[in-house]
């Protein structure tokens, strides 16, 4: 057995972070869609609770066949974002269809990304040609955190939760990345992704804040 092939049982079959990623965001999406199903059966108008819960169930079990390594999941994600669109422009306004798009294209991307990782095929026991093998063994030797921080940093556009994360690796590939070892202009993409999801976080959480704390002065005593 060579060392590729060893390299290549090392990680067949095993998890990797866009299955951990997709997990984790579809996770996120249910909570709050629960939270809205479950505030809107107090309410009248809630006739859109069966189609979304219809919808949700679907994208759950495409999440949850990718996170297993089921191999139809793998074709199932590429074409999901098409038509959790197709619904929307269905049914939003028309002033959502730009966000829609928006929506559309990156997290077609991400799937796209995901559907042609080495690393993800090998989770999916799929054969992988060796020369594709051998430059993502090479990838891997060469500053395996700068990868990391890449790679955890395009998660975190998904899922936030793997921001801290890239922002680690990528520091740590920085500090690494001296002749002969390179992959620096990977550590630098994940820190920037990382810092930037989560300064988008801090933003957004001020906003939140502000007004919580405001409500809560007001209330009488």
């Amino acid at each position: 057995m060579d060392a590729l092939e060893l390299f290549r049982l090392t990680h067949l079959g095993k998890r990797d972070v866009w299955a951990e990623a997709v997990a984790l965001f579809v996770t996120a999406v249910d909570i709050i869609a629960a939270s809205w199903i479950l505030g809107a059966l107090a309410r009248a108008d809630n006739v859109w609770v069966v189609p979304l819960t219809a919808v949700l169930l679907a994208v759950t079990g495409v999440a949850a066949g990718f996170y297993l390594g089921r191999p139809w999941a793998r074709y199932a994600l590429l074409i999901t974002p098409g038509l959790l669109t197709l619904i929307g422009w269905m049914q939003w306004s028309e002033d959502a269809r730009p966000v829609l798009l928006l929506a559309f294209l990156f997290f077609t991307g991400c799937a796209l990304f995901a559907h042609r990782s080495v690393r993800n095929q090998l989770f999916f026991q799929r054969d992988v040609p060796r020369p594709a093998l051998e430059r993502y063994r090479a990838r891997q030797q060469d500053n395996p955190m700068a990868h990391h921080a890449w790679h955890y940093g395009l998660a975190g556009l998904v899922v936030p939760l793997f921001a801290p994360l890239a922002v680690f690796c990528g520091a740590w590939g920085l500090r690494e990345a001296k002749p002969p070892v390179g992959s620096a202009m990977r550590a630098l993409g994940g820190l920037v992704l990382g810092s930037a999801v989560l300064l988008l976080w801090y933003h957004q959480g001020l906003e939140l804040y502000i007004p919580l704390t405001r409500l809560l002065r007001d209330l009488p005593p």
